[in-house]
């Protein structure tokens, strides 16, 4: 039968609500990690996922990186990354953005742009805006 490839899934927490959504926003099987940085790019840029402030990328049922967007009275937003393994901050930190779905570029250097990224504790990983986002 052969081994079935693992198959990598992004799910979305709503911000009115801070319900799961129990339907996967995404699902793939390649390069999971350059593809959810490209989910993370587009969600501080505000070019995606507008209902939700956290987003999580999944293993099957497994959690590996959970994103969650906060923002301040003045308008400055921070992007806050929780890695489940060493290996998974690794390859966040050595990966390149990966395009999927109907996404037209790659947001990377935009990204870079408008937010600073910062080491947090182990396993933590965090952009802060240089500036005031809508």
């Amino acid at each position: 039968m052969g081994n079935q490839p693992t198959v990598y899934y992004v799910y979305g927490r709503l911000k009115i609500t801070d319900r799961w959504e129990g339907q996967p926003l995404h699902a793939f099987k390649e390069t999971p990690i350059g593809k959810f940085k490209h989910a993370i790019y587009s969600f501080g840029l505000k070019r995606r996922f507008h209902d939700y402030h956290k987003l999580y990328l999944y293993q099957g049922r497994t959690r590996v990186v959970k994103c969650e967007m906060k923002k301040n009275e003045e308008g400055y937003r921070t992007l806050e990354l929780s890695f489940a393994t060493r290996e998974a901050y690794a390859e966040w930190v050595a990966s390149t953005e990966s395009i999927f779905g109907s996404s037209g570029s790659l947001l990377e250097h935009e990204f870079d742009e408008v937010y600073r990224g910062m080491d947090g504790a182990p396993l933590e990983w965090r952009y802060m805006s240089a500036r005031p986002i809508g």
